[in-house]
């Protein structure tokens, strides 16, 4: 079985955690910098517990805090630019990612919802599976991109 280090949304969200990490390192404000650090490493740990869980709606529902976390991160970075906490192209740079990251996990929440191909490579099983990869999952080529 394939694993959550395949999706493209775990990816960018770890490497986004990882630019935020960076960014805020020296940052004096340390409740702000803990704040911002524990969103950003909670947008790629809640997709990884996502994948791992039993049903396509237990999966759904940690995307959906993946996304709430990737909001919360972005309001954040806005704050941190107008409170002088990172550099204007740091925050551009970061924000950017951040959208990025939100659009990936929209498109995964819409496309485990819709039963569609996941970026896995495999087909989600309907209702009454026991793993929203299925146990033996079908696969199925990818012929859309998710947007």
């Amino acid at each position: 079985m394939k694993t959550f280090e395949n999706l493209e949304a775990w990816q960018k969200a770890k490497e986004l955690a990882i630019q935020i990490y960076r960014a805020f390192r020296t940052c004096r404000d340390y409740g702000f910098r803990d704040q911002v650090c524990r969103a950003a490493l909670s947008v790629p740990s809640n997709v990884a517990e996502g994948v791992e869980r039993i049903t396509p709606a237990e999966f759904r529902n940690f995307l959906g805090m993946a996304k709430g976390s990737a909001g919360e991160v972005r309001s954040q970075l806005i704050l941190a630019e107008e409170l002088g906490y990172i550099s204007r192209s740091d925050f551009h740079q970061l924000l950017e990612q951040s959208v990025r990251v939100s659009q990936l996990l929209g498109g995964l929440i819409r496309s485990v919802h819709e039963g569609r191909t996941l970026q896995l490579g495999d087909r989600i099983n309907r209702p009454g599976s026991n793993h929203p990869l299925g146990e033996k999952p079908s696969i199925t080529p990818v012929t859309t991109q998710l947007t």
